[in-house]
């Protein structure tokens, strides 16, 4: 009787392959997320073997799968879209808060309505206006650059953008908890300071920050000698 052959798992070959990869950080919390994007809930022990195979914790591995949603999304929305939803958040806040009185005024006139009541309404009109705007302005511009063969391009940008939005949204939350909770490197939790992704994203928005700051020097005001007389 002939001994059967025995049937090597997907598993086994990915994990095979995966240990003759670069041992860089990034890389290993990347192929982590990967499998934990997938539907299938039996793939999650298999993960988290490969989490503490490359000495992860939960804090890298949470980080991972952000900045992995990040890029997924960055790259099936493509660049000109990410930047439009940004823009269209800071935009229709602007404009709401600059031009909602106007539209409060024109409301006021055409319904009768009690101005208390329209502050909110015309502030809320005002921002998914421009919001709606903004974005159909930005699909327009990607059916523009999918004509042009310009699509991939588009998407791998998209992706590094979405990728570095969520890291820079993940800096400032970590950088503002600390500094609520005044806490210190002597006293953060141990799986904090295990963490191999937690101080490389906490650095970030201060990085940004001071080359702002760098390029935008504060104006130092001159002494006023006004006032001063010669004795």
């Amino acid at each position: 009787m002939m001994a059967s052959k025995s049937r090597v798992s997907p598993a086994a070959n990915w994990l095979d392959s995966l240990r003759t990869m670069s041992s860089h950080c990034c890389l290993r919390v990347n192929v982590c997320v990967m499998f934990f994007c997938f539907k299938d809930k039996s793939l999650c022990p298999f993960t988290l073997y490969l989490c503490k195979l490359y000495r992860m914790n939960y804090i890298d591995l949470s980080i991972g799968i952000i900045l992995a949603i990040g890029l997924v999304r960055g790259f099936m929305k493509g660049f000109i879209i990410e930047v439009a939803s940004l823009l269209a958040l800071l935009l229709g806040l602007y404009g709401a808060y600059k031009f909602s009185d106007f539209v409060a005024v024109y409301l006021e006139n055409q319904f009768s309505w009690r101005y208390e009541h329209l502050k909110l309404i015309s502030f809320l009109l005002t921002f998914i206006l421009i919001a709606i705007a903004v974005n159909l302005l930005g699909k327009a511009l990607t059916k523009m650059a999918e004509l042009v063969a310009l699509g991939i391009f588009n998407k791998l940008l998209g992706a590094f953008f979405g990728g570095s939005k969520w890291m820079l949204i993940l800096s400032v939350l970590i950088n503002l908890v600390e500094l609520f909770m005044g806490q210190t490197a002597f006293d953060k939790p141990r799986i904090v300071q295990e963490s191999r992704l937690f101080e490389v994203v906490k650095r970030v928005a201060p990085a940004i920050y001071g080359v702002w700051e760098e390029r935008n020097p504060p104006v130092e005001e001159e002494p006023s000698t006004e006032g001063k007389q010669s004795v």
